[in-house]
């Protein structure tokens, strides 16, 4: 059975539990919010996993980055809506607080680490991936890093 890599991302596991746990919420939406409020909640916690998988499975650290970010954006967007449906009384306080302790900030922040850097996840996951297939260390190799900004603003930023 093949694995791929961004079944071993805990952000990919923890997104999953959202998914299926907001798919089994909205069932007890109103009818009326089925293919509604029920449709775009759905729609925006499958986008999470599927640009997490689709970010994985690009090459450059430029679009793994960009598909991370979509896929960040989705998080807030299903919180976003679950909010919504909360206020409305489709869901409880209880399945609320369930939805937005499930720890999808991984996505965001290794959760075996306290970082200020709200991507130190995902650049620990595309160091670890370099170090891997190239066989070197991004925190220790030069690496170049092509730029619109002249040389001199570049090296006053270095010093």
């Amino acid at each position: 059975m093949v694995t791929f890599s961004f079944e071993k991302l805990d952000a990919y596991v923890y997104a999953r539990d959202l998914v299926k746990g907001i798919y089994m919420v909205q069932r007890s939406f109103p009818k009326e919010e089925k293919y509604a409020l029920g449709d775009q909640v759905r729609r925006a916690a499958a986008s999470i996993i599927a640009n997490i998988a689709e970010g994985c499975g690009r090459n450059s650290i430029k679009e793994k980055i960009h598909f991370f970010e979509i896929a960040f954006g989705s998080l807030t967007e299903s919180f976003s809506e679950l909010q919504i449906a909360q206020n409305l009384g489709y869901i409880t306080e209880k399945e609320w607080k369930i939805a937005k302790s499930i720890p999808v900030k991984s996505l965001v922040a290794n959760s075996k680490k306290i970082s200020s850097n709200p991507y130190q996840g995902y650049i620990d996951y595309v160091c670890n991936e370099i170090k891997e297939k190239y066989h070197i260390d991004p925190l220790v190799t030069p690496v170049l890093i092509y730029t619109n900004m002249d040389k001199a603003t570049q090296d006053g930023i270095n010093k």
